[in-house]
């Protein structure tokens, strides 16, 4: 009888396929399930994930393992079941999803404990349900002071458990690790995606009572939270743009009900899935102290209106600044201007990848591109025509700095960005607050001048993203203020919401819209884009999609398109949307069906497919 071994292999490639290698027998007593593996793989050596271990194969030979990566297995049981869970939720291969646990270049370097020091804080301590869910409706400035001590001051030394802190960006989480350390004597791990490698190695192992990181950090090997903090869950930073596309909240829900974790959203305004989840009970509200009163008042811009001040709106300006009270601008468009065009001949300077206009910065000369990122010198003539003369066309925050300092000369005005925003009179910002100026006691007026942009987009987001963009500005009052918002939409219902409504009404407004037309999350949404150098190939290939799932779908669900994006072109290809709504009951239903329809299409090399889902917070069907 052969005495043969075989371990199951799975790679991070989008290949949902386990593949056979053959154990040599001098591995034989040391390889486990949830160890990763060098094995040869198309000419050459590549690492994979072993998924079970087999007396058999179906294969007639197979290649043998070359060597084991970890010693011992740092996929267990559990880890295989988020990569599952993973697996079905989000449309990608098993192996893909056990990358994205512990990524094949992961090593791991002896680390002491970063264990407990005597003379940690006094605080009223915190106690939550483990394994249930919690909102702390205010912003992650304010909850540094608030609940972050009581946090911490609730975690034993003795537990070998952790407070996992993840936040949407790096420069967040160096700020809020410099602010733990000053509130404890615990030692606090500070981790992110741009650490040196070996650093981040080290960092891999031994006891880490506080630790601070970026989404990835809730993979971090070896950890078992007490606690998972989510700050501004509805961030682009909590959202994984690459394969599997999840959102950060529903992923931490399923390891805090793994783990037996309480899980804590600390953000203003969440998202609608969060909201809703809220109003139905599942995720428990705590308690915040009394908040600041902001008015929040509504000017009128008329439709002939071109001056970008309005008398009523310089002499509030002015009021402030008299009273020694800093004013802040916010305006979305950067650079000096939105595009720049050719006097002569009218020409726009596009960008050569995107079918886009290339908005203008004037401090650098140059031309850049909002989509893919590449920028070029403005060019002395006009490539057309020959002419030598430039007209900017719209407003950026560049421009507008020329425009204050016209009409408030006697003022010192910067950017956010610029280290003299520390002493500015008047602010110029973009949409998301910079933390350095949270709370500060001599801001007196926000003015927001194209929140218009926001509200008229063709998104059933739009409300939503600008009823958050304006209250997320409410963190930078220490005192008593006025967030001004100058606008063409002045009867527009997210107004009412802002001014006269608690947050509650808001939502369950916004979520009754969401109902009657039928989009997330009252419905789960599939959103199916297909990217393809070729125009005429693109195209068919999506109505191929299309005409695929329409076979697989039943009549209470709604397909839409496919069409294509705007702009259709961008990063040299061109781009297709298909979407598909279901009711969240349907997901056990559907999403099996939707991998097999997966598996059998055959794309070819140069077109791909990306799918992202969109539905209620943590969908516990699938």
């Amino acid at each position: 009888m052969s005495n043969d071994m075989y371990a199951a292999v799975v790679f991070p490639l989008p290949i949902d396929k386990e593949f056979d290698y053959l154990i040599p027998e001098e591995l034989q007593n040391n390889i486990r399930p949830g160890q990763r593996v060098v094995v040869p793989w198309h000419g050459r050596r590549t690492i994979g994930y072993i998924t079970q271990i087999k007396t058999k194969s179906d294969y007639r030979s197979c290649q043998p393992i070359i060597r084991i990566v970890d010693f011992p297995p740092r996929l267990d049981e559990e880890s295989f079941a988020l990569a599952r869970w993973l697996k079905e939720k989000y449309f990608c291969s098993f192996g893909k999803a056990l990358a994205t646990i512990l990524p094949p270049e992961t090593k791991f370097i002896s680390s002491p404990d970063y264990g407990p020091v005597p003379g940690q804080i006094t605080s009223e301590k915190l106690d939550l349900v483990p394994g249930e869910f919690y909102w702390w409706p205010d912003f992650p400035v304010h909850a540094e002071k608030e609940i972050y001590p009581r946090l911490i001051n609730s975690l034993s030394d003795f537990s070998r458990r952790s407070i996992l802190f993840l936040v949407p960006d790096i420069p967040r989480a160096k700020q809020l690790s410099e602010h733990l350390m000053g509130l404890t004597n615990l030692k606090v791990c500070l981790w992110h995606s741009a650490l040196p490698a070996r650093e981040k190695n080290r960092r891999n192992s031994g006891w880490r009572p506080i630790i601070v990181a970026t989404r990835g950090g809730l993979f971090l090997p070896g950890i078992s939270p007490d606690k998972i903090i989510v700050e501004d869950e509805f961030s682009i930073g909590q959202h994984q743009e690459t394969e599997p596309f999840y959102y950060l909240r529903d992923v931490a829900a399923f390891v805090a009900r793994q783990k037996k974790a309480a899980l804590i959203f600390v953000e203003k305004v969440p998202s609608a899935a969060i909201s809703e989840a809220v109003l139905e009970g599942r995720i428990k509200t705590l308690n915040v102290s009394e908040q600041i009163p902001v008015t929040v008042s509504v000017l009128a811009k008329a439709p002939a209106q071109k001056k970008i001040f309005s008398p009523a709106l310089q002499q509030k300006i002015l009021e402030n600044l008299l009273q020694k009270k800093r004013v802040i601008l916010v305006h979305s468009q950067a650079g000096y201007s939105r595009q720049l065009e050719c006097r002569r001949c009218q020409m726009v300077f596009t960008c050569k990848n995107c079918s886009v206009a290339l908005s203008y910065h004037k401090q650098k000369n140059i031309l850049f591109c909002p989509y893919c990122g590449q920028s070029r010198p403005v060019p002395e003539t006009c490539p057309r025509c020959g002419g030598k003369y430039f007209q900017p066309r719209g407003i950026g925050r560049e421009r507008l700095i020329d425009y204050l300092k016209y009409d408030f000369g006697g003022y010192r005005i910067a950017r956010d960005s610029d280290l003299e925003a520390e002493s500015a009179e008047i602010i110029v910002a973009g949409i998301k607050p910079d933390n350095r100026m949270a709370a500060r006691p001599d801001i007196g007026l926000v003015v927001f001048l194209n929140l218009d942009v926001f509200i008229s987009r063709p998104d059933f987001t739009a409300a939503e993203e600008a009823y958050r963009i304006v209250n997320n500005f409410r963190q930078y009052f220490s005192s008593p203020g006025e967030i001004i918002i100058f606008t063409r939409y002045s009867d527009h219902y997210i107004f009412n919401a802002l001014k006269n409504f608690p947050a509650e009404k808001f939502w369950s407004e916004e979520l009754a819209l969401r109902r009657e037309f039928a989009y997330p999350p009252a419905r789960t949404m599939l959103i199916f884009n297909l990217r393809s150098p070729s125009r005429t190939t693109g195209e068919k290939i999506a109505r191929d999609c299309s005409q695929g799932l329409s076979r697989i779908i039943s009549s209470e669900d709604i397909l839409l398109g496919p069409v294509e994006t705007t702009p259709e072109r961008y990063q040299k290809k061109f781009h297709w949307q298909i979407i598909l709504k279901i009711l969240p009951q349907r997901e056990k239903e559907i999403f099996p069906l939707i991998r097999r329809w997966l598996s059998e299409i055959n794309l070819p090399a140069n077109v791909y497919l990306k799918i992202a889902v969109e539905g209620k917070f943590y969908n516990e069907v699938i």
